[in-house]
This record gives C-alpha cells, structure tokens and sequence, in this order.
C-alpha cells in the first residue's frame, strides 16, 4: 500500500512533467507558428537570440521574398456585404476596381508565401492601399492540377474613413488555384465583409533580370504616344436622387521608360455624360480627366507586359455656364503588347476619385457633393520612338 508522504512527491514529479510537456508544447506552437511568417526563409545559421533578434529575422525574410519570389498581378474581384448587416448593401461598392502586384515562394514544405502590395477601391468609393504578407499551406486536388489552401493574411492597410492611420489587418485566407493563376477570398470583422481577389503569374527572379538584347521589341524604345477608345464607367449615387451615366469616350497619352520596369505616364481621357435626378435627365456633361501615373511593368511574355501604377488626377466637368474641378488620387492596371517594333498595342482600368462639390445645384439641397468615382477602360494604339 503506498502511503499518503510516497504519493505526494509522485503528485509533484507528476505536476512537473505536466508542466513541462505543457511549456514544450508551448515552445512548439511558437516556433510553427513562427515558421509561418518570413521569418522562416532565414537559415538557422543566420538568426540571432531574443524578440529583437526574430524581428530581424523577419525584415531578411520578407526582403528575400521580395528580391526572390515570381511576381504575381494582383487583382481585386468582389466585396460581399451581407444582407444580414448591410440593410444598404445596394449603395455599398461591391466591385473593388484597382491592382497591384506580389512576389510569391513555395517553400520547402510546399507552402505559399507572399508579400503584396494593392490599391483599391473601397466600400465608400475612397482609395484603400493595403500592403503586407500572407502564408498559406496547400494540398493538392488530386492530379487535376488544382490546390486549395489555407492560412492567413498580416497587412496594414490604410482607410479615409479611420483618418488615414495605418490599421493592422491580421486576417483569415483561404485559396483555390493552379500553378500560375489563384483566387483568394479572405473575411473582414470590423466591417463584416468578405473580400475576394485574384492572383496571376507574370515573371520569375531569373526572366526579370535578364538584360534585353537587341532583338528584343522592347530595345532601346524608351518612348510611347498612344490614342484609342474608351468606356468610362461612373458609380455616382446621392442622396438627392442623382446618378450619372456610363458612357463612351477617347484616350491619348505618352509614356515614358527609365528603364525595363519603371514608368511615368501622362494621359488624358475625355467623355460626355448625363446626369439625372430620380431618372430625370438634368444635365450633360464634359467630363476631362489628367492623369500623371509612376509605372511598374513586368514582362510576362517576350512581347507582353501587364503593369500597375499609382499617381495623382486632374478632372473637370463642364456644362454650359458651370465648370466643377477636382484633384484627387488615381490608380490603374495595363498591358501592352508589342506586336511589331514600332507600334504596341496597350489597355488599361483607370479609377480616378474627384469629388465635384454642387453640381445640379437647382434640384438638390445645395450642400451634395458628386463622387462619380470613374473608372475607364480604355485601349489604344501606340508608337514607339
């Protein structure tokens, strides 16, 4: 028979193991956990002790991400708001018009990393930049060549509604993809909304930085004047009733390369719309729009190049007798294809943000302010020189 003094130090060696196993257990929940973030694309050999040590880590991984990884065009789908919260879903935005790009990496294990950078348009029509890192773990469908995936988003990410300030955006991911081409769908929260977005294969570490020879349509053509045809879409709707048609309209611009990557592109884009109060046509419009856009290209083909840029927008809209202008940001995504040497053929989504402060002043309180929120789609032809 065992005694109660030979129990207890058999309770307390028990309680010892208990709570060693619990703090290993810990300790292995915390290096997977870790292991996960860009941290783990850092030889042991390279990291050093401690909470500061691991945030360097952090910074080396995520740079070699982005120096390594494919890039990938990123573009946003679709934003869910849910009937059961948004009893005015119909005047939210539901299609995010905007881009960007990611540097994507299959680790050793086969899981997806990537750091991105986007802009969108946001559920107020108002710019949303939202840069960071996500990691998923996938499994492959069988041999249909499809994966899905799971794991989460870290970003911030930065809304005219919270004043700019930079929010933190640790989120649920979840992916179903091929090789080149994936769609993601993560859940916000504080919002309550479901946001869906599209990734797209363009160039690998080794394509991008390989030096152009001169058989390439891309050699020595640092300059391209461009003009075509566009279709401006307009998403205005106030509280007074008015709205604001789509319509058909032109482009032209240049654009200028620094170098394989990097460009500055002028343009302007003009269109004539109507605007109407509760279905009542009011007024037709000239709608002009300037914008100056930095440029990132990435060559996905020996002749095609998918870009995305970031830049600042003049528009006016004029009517006999009252001109309305406005400065604002402007984002946009592209190709061009260069079918021949001298001439390329390129197109582009433009999302401009002007605010036109009382406009129609006559059938509304005086007080409304039209945020048509444009986007364009235009195509062009262009010659190089």
């Amino acid at each position: 028979m065992f005694s109660a003094k030979k129990l207890i130090p058999l309770a307390v060696l028990s309680s010892l193991c208990a709570a060693a196993s619990a703090e290993g257990l810990a300790a292995r929940a915390l290096s997977a956990i870790s292991e996960t973030t860009p941290a783990g694309l850092v030889d042991d050999s390279e990291r050093e002790p401690g909470a500061t040590g691991w945030f360097k880590s952090v910074g080396r991984g995520f740079g070699r991400l982005v120096d390594r990884g494919d890039t990938h065009l990123v573009l946003p789908l679709y934003t869910e708001h849910p009937r059961w919260d948004y009893s005015n879903r119909s005047q939210e935005n539901a299609y995010p018009f905007g881009g960007g790009f990611a540097r994507s990496m299959i680790d050793s294990r086969g899981n997806e990393r990537l750091a991105y950078a986007i802009v969108f348009s946001d559920s107020h029509y108002k710019p949303e930049p939202f840069l960071g890192y996500a990691w998923l773990s996938r499994w492959n469908v069988g041999q249909t060549g499809l994966h899905v995936g799971a794991g989460y988003l870290a970003g911030l990410t930065f809304r005219a509604d919270y004043m700019w300030l930079p929010i933190p955006a640790p989120l649920p991911l979840v992916n179903v993809g091929t090789k080149n081409v994936g769609a993601y769908m993560t859940y916000i929260p504080f919002s309550n909304v479901f946001f869906v977005f599209s990734t797209i294969a363009i160039d690998s570490r080794s394509s991008r930085e390989m030096p152009l020879t001169p058989k390439s349509v891309w050699f020595n053509r640092s300059n391209l004047v461009y003009g075509g045809a566009s279709w401006v879409h307009n998403d205005l709707g106030s509280p007074d009733g008015m709205t604001m048609s789509s319509d058909a309209g032109w482009n032209a611009g240049v654009r200028h390369y620094f170098d394989r990557h990097w460009a500055a592109d002028l343009g302007v884009i003009r269109s004539r719309h109507n605007t109407y109060w509760y279905g009542d046509k009011r007024h037709k419009w000239d709608m002009t729009q300037v914008n100056l856009f930095g440029q990132y290209h990435a060559d996905a083909t020996d002749a095609l190049r998918v870009f995305a840029g970031l830049g600042l927008g003049y528009a006016s809209l004029h009517r006999d007798g009252l001109t309305k202008n406005s400065v604002h940001p402007a984002m946009q995504v592209g190709f061009t294809w260069a079918f021949s040497r001298e001439f390329h053929l390129t197109g582009n989504m433009t999302t401009a943000f002007p605010r036109f402060h009382h406009i129609d002043d006559e059938v509304t309180t005086g007080k409304a302010t039209a945020r048509p929120a444009p986007t364009s789609f235009n195509l062009s032809l262009g010659k190089t020189f």
